[in-house]
């Protein structure tokens, strides 16, 4: 609830947050009579959201590796992504609007990225079928740029 009171963002999967901080801690100091000031303000992150995990998994360094982009829901490269991790994870959540949500958005490699840097849970030199289930659920491949733009949609 404080989330969409001060943020604008009720979406809880796709924060790296521990689950059971409701902000209890605020209130409790609110209710003591401290007072409250940056609540629109966040430790802003990109986070790799798995499905089954109750939270994202920080995304710091594969973002500024050669051969990755991260793009929108409309395909577009919308930031740098060799900033800093509260930067872009910023950046993506002002850019995120409707018909150009970035909520989620695609990060996008070619085979020698995937082969040489993790990314998130993904393990590079592990075989795709011997990735978690989870992972393989959101880890989509396709021999161009086409034809992955028509997988993922």
């Amino acid at each position: 609830e404080m989330r969409r009171t001060h943020l604008h963002v009720a979406e809880t999967t796709r924060s790296g947050g521990q689950i059971n901080n409701t902000g209890d801690a605020i209130r409790a100091g609110a209710a003591a009579g401290a007072g409250l000031r940056n609540m629109d303000s966040v430790w802003w992150a990109p986070v790799f959201c798995i499905p089954g995990e109750d939270r994202g998994r920080l995304s710091t360094i594969e973002r500024a590796l050669p051969g990755a982009i991260i793009v929108n829901q409309a395909g577009q490269r919308y930031m740098n992504e060799a900033m800093s991790y509260h930067v872009a994870g910023r950046a993506m959540a002002e850019a995120d609007r409707p018909g150009a949500g970035t909520s989620p958005s695609w990060f996008v490699f070619d085979a020698t990225f995937r082969h040489r840097y993790p990314v998130g849970p993904l393990l590079p030199l592990v075989p795709d079928f011997l990735q978690a289930p989870g992972v393989r659920k959101v880890l989509a491949r396709a021999p161009t740029i086409a034809a992955l733009a028509r997988r993922i949609g």
